[in-house]
């Protein structure tokens, strides 16, 4: 990959994120600031979102219990309320 020989696939992010033992999501983003996605990564094309989900996997379990409580209990116009 490094020399160009190879693409960043799916399976690469995969094995790289496995041998440095970190998400996959972090071989993209730099000090938590989102890239450009690579081709064949489309999934997510909004900078936003890849924004909140890196913010969001930093997040403790408890302080996502608490986002979580607050995002339910928020009334979006035009979304059904979740129950």
């Amino acid at each position: 990959m490094e020399k160009g020989r190879r693409k960043m696939t799916a399976e690469w992010a995969a094995r790289m994120s496995r041998a440095l033992n970190v998400p996959w999501y972090l071989l993209f983003v730099p000090d938590g600031l989102p890239l450009p996605m690579p081709e064949d990564a489309k999934f997510i094309e909004d900078r936003s979102e890849i924004a909140l989900l890196v913010f969001w996997k930093g997040l403790s379990e408890e302080q996502q219990d608490v986002i979580l409580a607050m995002i339910r209990g928020m009334k979006i116009q035009g979304s059904p309320r979740e129950e």
